[in-house]
Formats: C-alpha cells, sequence, structure tokens
C-alpha cells in the first residue's frame, strides 16, 4: 500500500447491493471497516460474500476500485 488517500479510502461499503430479501441461509449481518485514517465504517454485507463481492460492494461507496484496496481481517489478508 502506499498510503496514497485513495488507500485510506478503501475500506468501507454501501449497502445498496443488499436491498431486498436474503436468499434462504445466507444471514445479513454487519460489519465495522477501519480505514486507515482510523476511522470506522459499518458495513451491511452478507454472509455468502467471498473477498471480491465484498471489495466490490466497497468500491460502490468509495469510489475506489477493487484492485486499489487491501482488506485485513485478524491479521489476514482478505483474497
Amino acid at each position: 500500500m502506499d498510503g496514497s488517500s485513495e488507500d485510506a479510502r478503501s475500506t468501507a461499503a454501501a449497502a445498496s447491493s443488499l436491498e431486498g430479501q436474503a436468499s434462504v441461509g445466507t444471514r445479513i449481518f454487519e460489519i465495522n471497516v477501519k480505514q486507515i485514517d482510523g476511522s470506522t465504517t459499518p458495513v451491511t454485507v452478507r454472509s455468502s460474500f467471498n473477498g471480491w463481492a465484498l471489495k466490490q460492494l466497497l468500491a460502490e461507496k468509495l469510489g475506489v476500485p477493487a484492485d486499489r484496496q487491501r482488506l485485513i481481517c485478524r491479521g489476514r489478508a482478505i483474497q
């Protein structure tokens, strides 16, 4: 990560893709995404999301391309 403001904003999301009913067996829950600048953004996601789907959701909200994001959960990179 080069520390640019785009990278700093690369960890938040929009719930717009979650409108409507969740499919059977899929749970919807909220996670808190901490950005490199220290701010935290709540994100509503489905349990069926993989790393790429989460990055796409984050890209919608922030306008930062998914391939410019670096997501880390519990010390491990999310692919």
